[in-house]
């Protein structure tokens, strides 16, 4: 009898397909036929999307971002503000996949101070299944504070540095980060908005990001994560540190040094050497911060501009004139 091996995930063949189709289209970019280009990665994306169930992921991220927007208010903000852990500062990367989060994760990390956990997802977890704002105690943010940074150690965090969280849905709770960890460093990566759904759109993740496999629910997605910031940066302004990657790419240095005094730490020289630090960021993006900066990922979309009509759509405000 034939003992089944369990030792790696079955892989459809649509997934097989479709990472071919991937990798062609890719080849097709390089080779600077961006028509074909487009209609091959077009392919694969419809072959992804055919597997999963967007629709009920986005009613789902809809609801948490309403819901979260009639909680985290000034007034709601104001009246806990005080109740959380009073000493620790972790340091958290929020935005949108493919803005050049990792970019500034690996920044991060390469301060002699600093120590990373990539997308560790453990304020996710620690909010799932519950209701952060129903306040039970005096010190309920508090807890969830001691309780964060208990996951954070079973993870391997020693305590001994400051920590980076690069779970980019993190942008769903600044509010809840603010109460928990008034010192904690929220830094908000921003890009072009179309260079940044079109790069999800060009991927073929591993798992997750359901919604990245068709023009406009990433659109629908941006929209909902800017709506999101928006409201964080009216009830709590200032609070997040924004880099926009197109000024980093632009101008490395002054960005870099902004950054880091951002975050409330001394300059590191070593941040400018991100590409050769020893700790490197884990994650779908990491391979491309083992080098420096290149601008060559800046204004991509525009060899697509003519094929962007349902993403243009649904940007509505967000998308270029």
């Amino acid at each position: 009898m034939t003992t089944p091996d369990f030792s790696a995930p079955r892989v459809s063949p649509l997934a097989v397909e479709a990472a071919q189709l991937f990798d062609l289209a890719h080849g097709l970019e390089a080779a600077q036929d961006y028509g074909a280009a487009f209609q091959v990665f077009d392919q694969a994306n419809r072959i992804r999307r055919s597997e999963l169930f967007p629709e009920g992921l986005a009613r789902l991220a809809d609801a948490k971002a309403a819901g979260n927007r009639s909680t985290y208010t000034a007034a709601f903000i104001r009246d806990h503000a005080g109740t959380g852990h009073p000493s620790a500062a972790p340091i958290f990367v929020v935005g949108m996949p493919r803005s050049g989060s990792t970019l500034l994760e690996q920044i991060l990390i390469s301060h002699r101070d600093v120590r990373g956990l990539g997308e560790c997802n453990a304020m996710v977890g620690l909010v799932e299944g519950r209701r952060p704002f129903d306040v039970q105690t005096p010190d309920h943010f508090r807890r969830m504070g001691a309780e964060y940074l208990g996951v954070l150690r079973s993870l391997g965090w020693s305590g001994s540095r400051r920590i980076v969280d690069k779970s980019l849905m993190n942008f769903l709770v600044v509010g809840l980060i603010h109460l928990i960890f008034p010192r904690a460093a929220i830094v908000h990566a921003t890009r072009d908005p179309v260079d940044t759904c079109l790069s999800i759109w060009r991927r073929n993740f591993n798992d997750g990001n359901d919604t990245s496999y068709d023009l406009e629910d990433i659109g629908r997605d941006y929209r909902r994560y800017r709506e999101m910031m928006n409201h964080w940066d009216a009830v709590l302004p200032g609070r997040a540190h924004e880099v926009r990657h197109g000024d980093l790419v632009a101008d490395p240095e002054p960005q870099m040094r902004r950054l880091i005094a951002a975050v409330g730490m001394n300059w590191d020289p070593a941040c400018l050497q991100f590409y050769n630090s020893r700790r490197h960021a884990v994650g779908g993006a990491a391979e491309q911060v083992r080098s420096p900066l290149s601008p060559s990922g800046v204004g991509r979309w525009r060899k697509y501009r003519d094929h962007l009509g349902p993403l243009f759509a649904a940007l509505g405000p967000y998308a270029p004139p």
